[in-house]
């Protein structure tokens, strides 16, 4: 998200393989008519900061992409026909409202609880913690590849 946003507000990126990746990323999702969001790594990012302001800044470049940049500029910079773009100029900024609570944080934060609590019940075998595991998911929060792998590989591995 931070290279797609930087690219769009300078024009340009030294970098030419995240460059690939940024116009394939968004030419397929333009191509196959899939709305990407960089909410949550924006509200990540602002309750790191303690800036609301720059991951406005940030939000109103990533609104504005969508609308500037045709899919034929995001096939080129894949192809590598183009290097730079029309960097995005900002006249008016709408302030967005960020959770500071950070709800995706305490949704790790109960994950890893729940899986220690586990990890200490000596009843059980690692087979059953992790069709415990799977279920307490799907019945109270999102599923996440991340925690779904620590949990499988290094808790009950």
């Amino acid at each position: 998200m931070t290279k797609i946003i930087e690219f769009c507000h300078t024009g340009r990126l030294k970098d030419a393989y995240i460059r690939k990746l940024i116009g394939a990323l968004l030419f397929w999702a333009e191509f196959n008519d899939i709305s990407i969001t960089g909410g949550l790594a924006l509200n990540e990012y602002a309750v790191g900061q303690n800036k609301k302001n720059n991951a406005s800044i940030e939000n109103n470049i990533f609104h504005k992409l969508f609308n500037q940049y045709s899919p034929q500029i995001w096939l080129d910079v894949f192809e590598g026909r183009i290097e730079n773009i029309e960097p995005i100029k900002l006249n008016d900024i709408h302030e967005y409202s960020f959770a500071f609570e950070n709800e995706h944080y305490l949704m790790h934060l109960s994950e890893i609880i729940y899986l220690f609590r586990l990890y200490l019940n000596n009843t059980m075998e690692n087979c059953q913690k992790i069709e415990a595991y799977l279920s307490w998911v799907d019945d109270n929060q999102l599923f996440c590849a991340y925690s779904t792998t620590y949990a499988c590989g290094s808790v009950f591995g």
